[in-house]
């Protein structure tokens, strides 16, 4: 009797110790869903305010075919002009960024289903991504907008609107310096973001839907000419602008 016993104890033990292992696969399996194993990545530490990314690696040569690009545009970027800022896309009539219904970026909303983000630089090498919601029509942002430091699977889980900002002239003053400065500090935001992408992916990098106005074409056209495979644009002498997310 206690032979029977101590086997049912034995073997309800080693059901509870199989049942340990499978739940400790399964969360093997799905942290590993993001693994980076085609992607050299080095983890940098989280920032509560800058944008600071999950690694500092390029896992691909972006200038060749030889990696992975998502199927269907990823993410969308408006860059302004000479002089501007994200209130071109979007504002009250002043020179405010301020929500407003009938812009194109409310519309990319509500086509895409996806998430807007104000990428409001810094410094040249430095940006605050900022989570831009929906408000009362005509309602200036703040710049006080809740941050994200680091891109989640939540953010690439739906398509990302991202309206870019240069330096102003108290941080740098990209939007009124040269072609140069501007595309430098642009590069800078869209590779921390595409790493950081690819690094939740496994080496998926996204593809990107490019929106320029006037200074902020010729951005696109440099670096469309750099990235051409990359990218979704078409491009006139002032800008390049891309709606297949639209058409798709």
């Amino acid at each position: 009797m206690n032979s029977q016993k101590t086997f049912k104890k034995n073997k309800l033990f080693i059901v509870l110790i199989c049942m340990l292992l499978m739940a400790v696969a399964s969360v093997v399996v799905v942290f590993g869903s993001a693994s980076v194993s085609a992607y050299a990545a080095t983890p940098t530490p989280i920032s509560t305010d800058l944008f600071s990314g999950r690694t500092r690696s390029n896992g691909a040569n972006l200038t060749t075919n030889s990696f992975n690009v998502t199927h269907a545009p990823a993410i969308t970027v408006l860059t302004h002009g000479l002089g501007g800022s994200a209130a071109h896309w979007s504002n009250n009539g002043t020179s405010s960024f301020a929500f407003d219904n009938r812009s194109l970026i409310e519309r990319l909303r509500r086509e895409s289903g996806g998430n807007v983000f104000w990428a409001r630089m810094h410094s040249s090498t430095n940006f605050r991504l900022h989570k831009v919601p929906t408000q009362s029509q005509l309602t200036t942002y703040s710049i006080s907008l809740p941050t994200v430091s680091q891109l989640s699977f939540y953010e690439i889980s739906q398509h990302m609107i991202i309206v870019f900002e240069a330096t102003d002239r108290f941080n740098g003053n990209a939007r009124n310096g040269t072609h140069q400065d501007k595309y430098n500090e642009f590069r800078t935001m869209l590779h921390t973001i595409v790493r950081d992408f690819a690094y939740l992916t496994g080496g998926v990098y996204p593809r990107v839907n490019l929106i320029g106005h006037s200074r902020g074409g010729l951005s696109w056209r440099n670096l469309g000419c750099y990235w051409g495979h990359y990218f979704d644009f078409e491009c006139d002498r002032r800008s390049c602008t891309a709606f297949s997310m639209l058409q798709s």
